[in-house]
């Protein structure tokens, strides 16, 4: 069976094809439209994809339904303008028009991602990110050949979206530099703001926002600029002294958020094997510390909302058959040639 794993419409587009378990083709969308972080996938995209032939069906990363309800309850009216993958599909792709689909749930899709390339037939398994559906951290036993949900983390409550509200805070595009702020972080100090970030924004351990005003972000700006205020003083790059400092600080509380959501995942399964995915697993300073808690940690290589498109089709792929994805590599898609 040739399975199309697609992930669009927010960040990160790419598309997955899995042939009878074997992953014959994946790539992100900006390698085609030469657009960074492209949210929608691309004719060259998509004719590249199907150079093997037409899929069987369609597995998309997350549930549209279930998003626009969500956007719906926040009252974000304009993410009404935005089409759907399904809509996306109807409209520009007639080479993809009646062949089955099925959508599986955001955070199962990274999970899958996860868990179906791993080396583990048992493992705890951790998804931080900013939003899916309705959840920005789960966490799942594997076990016995099942995915057990175990905890879970509703919106806006999200450690993802806090660290996305501070990129955009020190002048950074947020959901797209946030390893610039992850970098920031080694230049300045943790203690100026860490403890203050903490108590003034968080309720407790499972990442309860103090502030709600702004739904879709999770964290109003204006009570950032209340709590860290910036300099006038800029640098060639355009970021105050204390621009730094505040990346430190707020590097700091992420490691901590991180550490003890990966104890409680350690707690709930028993495991001493961890499958960390979501966007927040790209960050590469918090990940090291999970050691102290496991003896072996897999991170897919492309733990964010592209490396879905993988995980929507190995999910598809393990329910229909009972089988992991066949001999998984980082090095997939396409050389493409310059222009």
């Amino acid at each position: 069976m040739r399975i199309l794993g697609i992930a669009s419409q927010f960040h990160d587009a790419s598309v997955t094809v899995l042939q009878d378990g074997d992953i014959t083709f994946a790539a992100h969308a900006e390698r085609y439209s030469k657009i960074k972080n492209d949210p929608f996938i691309n004719q060259k995209l998509i004719s590249e994809a199907l150079r093997g032939g037409k899929p069987d069906v369609i597995a998309f990363h997350e549930k549209s339904w279930a998003k626009r309800l969500r956007n719906i309850q926040g009252r974000s009216w304009h993410s009404f303008k935005e089409p759907t993958i399904q809509q996306w599909i109807k409209d520009f792709y007639p080479e993809l028009h009646n062949i089955p689909q099925v959508s599986y749930w955001h955070h199962e899709t990274h999970m899958a991602a996860g868990v179906l390339t791993s080396p583990f037939e048992e493992c705890a398994v951790m998804v931080i990110d900013a939003i899916g559906e309705f959840d920005t951290a789960t966490i799942w036993h594997w076990i016995g050949g099942k995915m057990i949900k175990k905890h879970t983390v509703r919106f806006p409550n999200s450690l993802g979206l806090y660290y996305s509200a501070v990129t955009a805070h020190v002048g950074l595009k947020p959901m797209e530099d946030e390893y610039i702020l992850m970098g920031m972080a080694a230049y300045g100090n943790p203690h100026r703001y860490a403890d203050n970030i903490e108590r003034e924004f968080f309720k407790g351990p499972d990442w309860k926002l103090r502030t709600r005003k702004n739904l879709q972000r999770g964290i109003d700006p204006k009570f950032l600029n209340r709590h860290l205020y910036r300099d006038s003083d800029l640098d060639e790059w355009g970021h105050s002294p204390i621009d730094y400092d505040i990346a430190a600080s707020a590097q700091a509380v992420v490691e901590r958020k991180i550490y003890a959501y990966a104890k409680k995942a350690q707690e709930l399964t028993g495991s001493k094997n961890l499958v960390f995915m979501g966007g927040v697993a790209l960050n590469c300073v918090a990940n090291s510390q999970l050691y102290n808690i496991f003896d072996r940690v897999h991170i897919m290589p492309n733990p964010g909302d592209a490396g879905s498109s993988l995980g929507a089709a190995a999910l598809h792929h393990y329910k229909l058959t009972g089988k992991k994805v066949n001999r998984f590599s980082p090095y997939l898609g396409a050389n493409i040639q310059a222009e």
